[in-house]
């Protein structure tokens, strides 16, 4: 159940950050040097909320014990999209959108991560049949 949770918060967690990614952007978006980030903040915005799908699907699975797939894919997407998108509008964007964060912001992924973690070790302790 820790597995289902961590996964289920860590979607929460990146339609959070895809949204406030929308919400500055669309704020800040009349000065030029941001106006120039418009792809790459839908784009990024997108494949948030995608991958919180694919957590909360991932989660399903670990509800449902089944723990090699549910790990997999929350492993997957709390890997794949957030940690580059994250890197990038922390350190790399021009304005950095997360910087702020600093630190704090590898825990807005965390959840994810450890959510794939614990249904891929869950699978590998369970007997086989």
């Amino acid at each position: 159940m820790l597995g289902a949770f961590l996964g289920w918060l860590g979607a929460v967690n990146q339609i959070l950050i895809a949204s406030y990614l929308l919400v500055v952007y669309q704020a800040f978006s009349a000065i030029s040097s941001i106006g120039k980030l418009g792809f790459q903040v839908y784009l990024a915005a997108i494949l948030l909320i995608l991958s919180a799908s694919a957590l909360a699907l991932g989660s399903f699975l670990l509800w449902n014990r089944k723990w090699l797939a549910g790990g997999m894919i929350n492993l997957g997407a709390g890997t794949l999209m957030p940690i580059p998108t994250y890197i990038y509008f922390a350190l790399l964007s021009e304005p950095t959108f997360l910087s702020w964060l600093g630190f704090l912001g590898v825990f807005l992924l965390a959840p994810a991560i450890f959510s794939g973690t614990i249904g891929i070790l869950q699978s590998r302790l369970q007997p086989k049949s």
